[in-house]
């Protein structure tokens, strides 16, 4: 979807774009997790995509997933697993250190809406280890947070791997 979003010239058509695939106008909710994408990046950010599509990080992640399902099998809650993007390279709106940290310690709204988000960065080298690597944290974290909180607290929906 955020490669998708690149094709179009950038400017108020593709900002629009980015918004009505991030907000549900509907529910007035999330539609999409994109809140960490920059619907204005520059050039670097389409060609780190594409080294991501050419690598096949949506494969590789699964197949991570795949691999630790025994591990997780009784991890409650039903979530959708996806990787993002970030643009810490060239983003003028993302700090990479306020984003990661409240990738990592606030994502509760993010578990109520049913979602696990790996994060990739602009900045980085895309391989199919880091896909494999954020996707594993980000599903590991879920679980760790579950088994934390009581069982009338945790968030209400099964891991879907």
């Amino acid at each position: 979807m955020q490669r998708k979003l690149y094709r179009i010239p950038p400017g108020k058509e593709r900002f629009h774009a980015y918004l009505r695939q991030l907000i549900d106008w509907d529910v007035e909710d999330m539609r999409l997790p994109l809140f960490a994408m920059n619907p204005m990046g520059r050039d670097h950010v389409p060609a780190f995509l594409d080294a991501l599509l050419a690598l096949d990080a949506a494969r590789v992640a699964a197949e991570a997933i795949a691999e630790t399902e025994s591990l997780l099998r009784d991890v409650p809650g039903v979530f959708k697993v996806a990787l993002g993007v970030a643009d810490d390279r060239m983003g003028a709106w993302t700090n990479r250190f306020a984003t990661e940290h409240s990738h990592r310690f606030e994502s509760e709204r993010l578990y109520d809406r049913g979602w696990v988000i790996g994060m990739l960065w602009t900045a980085d080298v895309p391989s199919p280890q880091a896909a494999r690597e954020e996707v594993l944290t980000a599903v590991h974290r879920l679980a760790h947070v579950q088994y934390s909180l009581t069982p009338t607290r945790r968030y209400s929906r099964r891991l879907s791997l």
